[in-house]
């Protein structure tokens, strides 16, 4: 049968792809699903595969909810503590449970696998998919009495999680199912960040003559602890350690909690004959790592004085995550090292604080002008820039540029964006535009190149992006308050590690 959904397919989302005793029950419920959905595929969906996505998607969902396995049980956990909400996108559930069938989260899932395959489209939520959403939750909800628990994923999980908290290593294996296998956080949105991984990792010299296999595995573990994923835009720890609290695994959480990241940074160190070394970055941070984590041979260490490495904190110890590299370096080499990172100042320099900006421009925010000129000649007799600021510089050609103050990032609290006063309704803003801010305000949610994503949440905050929240991309049957919660989560969605 062309289209048929597999159960190795159904067995992706389970933890350690296990076999179960009901992989049978939920294949043959998986395509029962699927012949249902594809007979709503037509013009406005006209791709076969969505039906097939999203039936073993919903299947995933099913089975989890039926055995309380608690992983959308904790997503909608997480939706509650961001927003207040237990789904996003959609409140019209009168009553909820979350280890039930609802209509709201069925809804949401036929969203997302939308939002995935046809990522230049925008999908209204009150319409289009409405009515394939109704279908799949009354398809679940008449089988949730009789579906069978499926108790093997139960207690895989339960052990997964035992697992996880043994040890770094562990954890990083278990990991591996949260950006590959979890049915909420896993996608193709792995590949594109993949692909960007591997096109960063080409650009740097650093990595000339590195395997292809070991330019992965970088790629892979830098993933699993600085980029952020899934449809909330959080680290994928983050994500294990809401399902461990969700499940009652609270020495994980706790643990996960306690979690630290250094990203890949230049250290140096003094070779001893001691357990550990005590490395320090280019940042400043100074931390102690035992000579086994490094994994490097003795004469090794003894004749380099520094390495390139990137490190977590994790049951009270540094570990090494990725790659090291051992460096021979002087004391210049390493100062000028320190000196090349753009969020230290370099010595006898001053770095304006969002509280000094504030000082000078009234305690405003968002500082709008007309044009380049106007933003040259405030920066200068305003903020005493040097007018050497604009030579070579992307603000020289800004079309319509303001000036945003962030109080939340610390190394850089100004941002410069174009183009973006046309969509912001602000007593202070002459540019605002309605007819183009109805057309177009939407897409500075998505858009990480436009704007920064604390600059949004602070225009969300401050509704002072009305035709946004009109879009259709947002159901006008919610209240004014659900719908702002929804342009945070549609730019989280959206922004994924740009978030």
């Amino acid at each position: 049968m062309k289209g048929i959904i597999t159960t190795q397919e159904i067995r992706l989302a389970h933890p350690g792809q296990c076999a179960c005793a009901t992989d049978l029950y939920y294949t043959r419920f998986a395509n029962r699903l699927y012949d249902r959905l594809r007979t709503f595929v037509g013009k406005d969906v006209p791709d076969k595969n969505f039906a097939h996505v999203l039936a073993r998607k919903l299947t995933c969902y099913f089975e989890d909810i039926v055995a309380d396995m608690g992983v959308w049980h904790s997503f909608s956990d997480l939706c509650m503590k961001l927003y207040g909400y237990p789904v996003p996108m959609y409140h019209a559930d009168e009553e909820y449970y979350p280890d039930e069938p609802s209509l709201d989260a069925v809804r949401y899932l036929v969203w997302d696998v939308a939002n995935e395959l046809f990522p230049d489209r925008i999908f209204e939520t009150d319409r289009l998919l409405q009515e394939m959403g109704l279908e799949a939750y009354y398809q679940l909800s008449d089988a949730f009495e009789q579906a069978p628990i499926n108790e093997d994923a139960k207690k895989v999980m339960d052990d997964m999680l035992h697992y996880a908290a043994g040890g770094f290593n562990e954890l990083r294996n278990v990991l591996d199912w949260v950006l590959a296998g979890c049915y909420i956080t896993s996608g193709t949105w792995l590949n594109k960040l993949l692909a960007e991984k591997a096109r960063e990792i080409n650009s740097v010299s650093f990595f000339d003559g590195m395997s292809p296999s070991m330019k992965q595995y970088f790629a892979v573990t830098n993933i699993k602890f600085y980029d952020r994923v899934g449809p909330l835009a959080l680290k994928s720890y983050e994500w294990l350690r809401s399902l461990a609290q969700t499940v009652g695994h609270q020495e994980l959480a706790t643990l996960l909690e306690q979690v630290k990241v250094l990203k890949m940074d230049t250290y140096k160190y003094t070779p001893d004959d001691g357990e550990s070394l005590t490395l320090e970055s280019t940042h400043g941070q100074t931390i102690k790592v035992s000579r086994k984590e490094l994994n490097l041979d003795p004469e090794v260490v003894k004749q380099h004085n520094g390495c390139v490495a990137g490190f977590v904190f994790y049951k009270d110890e540094w570990r090494l995550n990725g790659l090291v590299v051992p460096l021979q370096q002087s004391d210049e080499d390493f100062e000028e090292a320190k000196r090349s990172q753009a969020d230290i100042p370099l010595p006898g320099t001053e770095i304006m604080t969002a509280k000094m900006l504030l000082e000078q421009t009234g305690n405003r925010r968002i500082l709008y002008f007309k044009d380049v000129d106007e933003m040259k000649t405030y920066l200068q007799e305003k903020l005493n820039y040097p007018g050497s600021i604009f030579k070579g510089s992307p603000l020289a050609n800004m079309e319509l540029p303001c000036m945003f103050i962030d109080t939340v990032d610390e190394t850089n609290p100004q941002f410069f964006a174009q183009n973006l006063e046309q969509y912001i309704k602000d007593p202070d803003n002459p540019y605002y535009d309605a007819k183009k801010a109805k057309e177009d305000a939407v897409n500075i949610l998505w858009n990480a190149d436009s704007a920064t994503s604390n600059m949004v949440n602070y225009l969300i905050d401050h509704e002072m992006l009305p035709d946004a929240e009109q879009h259709y991309a947002f159901s006008q049957h919610s209240t004014h308050q659900q719908r702002l919660a929804d342009m945070n989560f549609y730019m989280r969605y959206n922004r994924r590690s740009q978030y």
